[in-house]
């Protein structure tokens, strides 16, 4: 692994309130559909919202939790791999970088 730039984790840090909320944006919506799915009893209902709820806090918190730059690298990888960001996003990183994301 190489020794991150000043650059990227300057564009890491400005970013990663974006990433976030438009992460729980996407989040929030998928639980109000599960709670207006009315296909669904309250019980199948509470315990699909559970669900959900617990593997969005998982990939959350593989994501946005210890934010140091040594783990940079890592937590953009897991939100490439959970699409939180996209190739676009990426551009803005030295290439090194950017190999190092995709192929983890």
């Amino acid at each position: 692994m190489h020794e991150v730039i000043e650059s990227d984790w300057k564009h890491f840090r400005n970013n990663l309130d974006t990433w976030r909320e438009h992460y729980l944006a996407k989040v929030n919506k998928k639980l109000a559909a599960i709670l207006a799915d009315e296909k669904l009893n309250d019980t199948d209902r509470f315990w699909k919202l559970k669900k959900t709820c617990d593997q969005k806090a998982r990939i959350l918190s593989d994501c946005f939790d210890d934010i140091r730059r040594s783990t940079m690298i890592l937590r953009l990888a897991a939100m490439y791999k959970n699409k939180i960001i996209s190739s676009e996003d990426l551009q803005a990183f030295q290439d090194e970088s950017i190999k190092q994301i995709e192929n983890w």
